[in-house]
């Protein structure tokens, strides 16, 4: 299946204007749709920052005005939030990408560190009956903290890298640690995390180019169709790409030796 020409998912995206740090405006939010086409998206989750301080009530309002501009760039836009690690809610339920009763949820750290009981926390999500996606692991953690990242991912945790750092833009060592997740299978998942369309743009067509120009098309088809089924098949399990890069030189004569 080519996922690429039906069209793109985003499941990490601040374009729900005058919620959190992203779009302010609608007219943000439609720049930010028109850059998504750019990117031939076609299916975006809005995910706020879900923060205690949060409006709710704003989020609800907002959110029809924005999905009904969305549709007139052929885009279907789905309820979602980013929760933050240290003031996640004691209790479900919990505003799932898709804007399902269950399904995904999303979280990221401010610090490169888990907070107490984290893994407590974990569990709690995993017997509501929800998954768990960390968002942007390359940009908050340090290679020092693999092994701690290693223990999330075998207890059923799932990464998601931003297509930023895939293609570079926030720095080297976020690219090489993004690369790192993607090979070691811990990441299955790439989504923009844009917040406008200009500092922080969305860049996601750009980052499977790179990823199928480094690990081969099959590859990114792969970390596509996961991105699909966190929406239309929640329950398919996600899958790790294929490790080995396309191209010949220092690499391959290296890997042959080995």
């Amino acid at each position: 299946m080519n996922i690429a020409a039906e069209g793109l998912y985003d499941l990490h995206n601040h374009l729900l204007f005058g919620v959190d740090d992203g779009a302010e405006k609608l007219e943000d939010t439609e720049a930010m749709l028109q850059d998504a086409v750019k990117n031939n998206i076609k299916v975006i989750a809005a995910t706020p920052h879900m923060l205690p301080r949060t409006d709710m009530q704003k989020y609800e309002a907002n959110f029809p005005e924005a999905a009904a501009l969305a549709e007139k760039y052929g885009i279907k836009l789905l309820r979602g939030g980013e929760y933050n690690a240290r003031s996640f809610p004691p209790e479900p339920p919990y505003i799932a990408l898709g804007g399902g009763e269950q399904g995904a949820v999303l979280m990221d750290f401010r610090l490169p560190s888990f907070p107490p009981e984290f893994q407590l926390c974990v569990d709690n999500i995993f017997n509501a009956g929800y998954s768990l996606i960390i968002a942007h692991p390359e940009r908050t953690f340090p290679e020092s903290m693999l092994p701690d990242l290693e223990r999330l991912f075998d207890s059923g945790v799932v990464y998601q890298v931003t297509a930023g750092s895939v293609v570079g833009k926030f720095g080297r060592e976020p690219q090489r640690m993004a690369f790192k997740l993607l090979e070691k299978g811990w990441a299955k998942l790439v989504a923009s995390d844009a917040h406008d369309d200009s500092k922080r743009p969305s860049l996601l067509l750009e980052a499977y180019n790179v990823i199928e120009k480094r690990y081969g098309a099959e590859a990114a088809a792969i970390l596509q169709n996961n991105a699909r089924n966190v929406i239309e098949e929640p329950s398919a399990p996600l899958q790790p790409i294929p490790v080995k890069r396309h191209g010949g030189g220092l690499f391959n004569w290296l890997f042959k030796r080995g």
